[in-house]
């Protein structure tokens, strides 16, 4: 519905990934490989792949790809996990956004290290 509020359709939104965990895996598995597959056939170098291959793992090892955690995840696939996340929450809602994101997310979704570095 076109005109629901914000939150509505947020709560929408987030019911639907709830409901549809069990493909979430395999969906997310198969974003990173063609996002990894096309930086190849680009000719980009073997550390974009590798960055873009590993882009929506989480600190916490709950991410939706592969499960890496910490110092496994490469540094700048954490990197840009972070600043895909932080600026859509910063096109949404401002500078006040993406750092409550940040600040919520720390530790679990993002290095504690990288979103000190944000702060």
């Amino acid at each position: 519905e076109a005109d629901a509020s914000l939150p509505a359709r947020i709560g929408r939104l987030v019911s639907f990934f709830k409901d549809a965990k069990p493909g979430m895996r395999e969906i997310a598995t198969a974003h990173c490989e063609v996002a990894e597959m096309l930086a190849r056939q680009l000719g980009l170098p073997e550390n974009i792949q590798e960055t873009l291959r590993y882009s929506l793992e989480q600190w916490d090892g709950k991410g939706k790809a592969y499960g890496l955690k910490s110092e496994d995840v490469p540094i700048a696939s954490r990197i840009l996990h972070i600043a895909q996340v932080l600026g859509v929450a910063h096109s949404f809602g401002g500078v006040s956004a993406a750092v409550a994101i940040a600040g919520e997310r720390r530790g679990t979704d993002f290095d504690p290290e990288l979103v000190d570095q944000f702060r």
